[in-house]
């Protein structure tokens, strides 16, 4: 997938996951390009967002560049009874003194993303959906109303999204279908061998699993 939509200029793309797991790092050095997460350093990585000249450089040597923004944290970020956060890719196990640094699902989810570094990558979120000229959602619910306001207000002005899921939340149907966004396609999970598509006003089914990433990418 990121082969595909890296390819255009300016050669980056962005990545806005509410997974805690590794996988966008993982596809990013399969394509051999460097990931951007918020966090600088080798082994113990400390919270600093790309200043604007980290970014100049970058758009310089023209990288092959994913930016990575986990906005309910990351399997490898922990923080310390004084607030001290840090990152230790591939870590076995949790630091002493250390706790996991992730927003589990929960009543407490949006109240926890008012901290740090959920605020400043979150921020930077926003700044990646404003910046975009379209979207991929992969199996979101769109259920995070602290993540997806600048989404949703860019998708109301006309900019495309493509939607794969598996069984359509009743907040997706209301945000997209209900509120007659102009530009979208919502692949849905008809049976095991069919795919419903939704767009504006219509909706066909087909034969074929497009509504799993795997099978759709042979038809985009």
């Amino acid at each position: 997938m990121l082969n595909k939509v890296i390819a255009p200029a300016p050669n980056k793309v962005a990545i806005v996951t509410t997974n805690y797991d590794r996988l966008p790092e993982y596809a990013a050095d399969g394509i051999n390009a460097t990931s951007i997460t918020g966090f600088e350093g080798s082994i113990l990585r400390k919270l600093e967002i790309p200043s604007s000249a980290t970014k100049k450089r970058r758009i310089q040597c023209r990288e092959r560049t994913v930016d990575i923004w986990k906005v309910h944290g990351s399997l490898d970020w922990f923080v310390d009874r004084n607030d001290k956060i840090i990152s230790i890719p591939m870590s076995r196990k949790i630091p002493e003194g250390f706790c996991p640094l992730v927003v589990p699902p929960g009543k407490e989810k949006y109240s926890s993303t008012h901290k740090e570094p959920y605020r400043s990558i979150i921020a930077e979120a926003d700044k990646a959906f404003i910046q975009a000229g379209a979207y991929l959602c992969i199996g979101y619910g769109f259920n995070d109303e602290h993540i997806q306001p600048k989404l949703l207000a860019q998708i109301a002005t006309g900019k495309p999204i493509i939607i794969l899921v598996h069984t359509m939340t009743e907040a997706c149907r209301r945000h997209i279908i209900e509120a007659k966004i102009r530009k979208y396609l919502i692949f849905e999970r008809a049976d095991d061998q069919h795919t419903t598509v939704y767009s504006n006003g219509w909706s066909e089914t087909y034969d074929g699993q497009y509504w799993s990433l795997e099978k759709f990418l042979k038809i985009w």
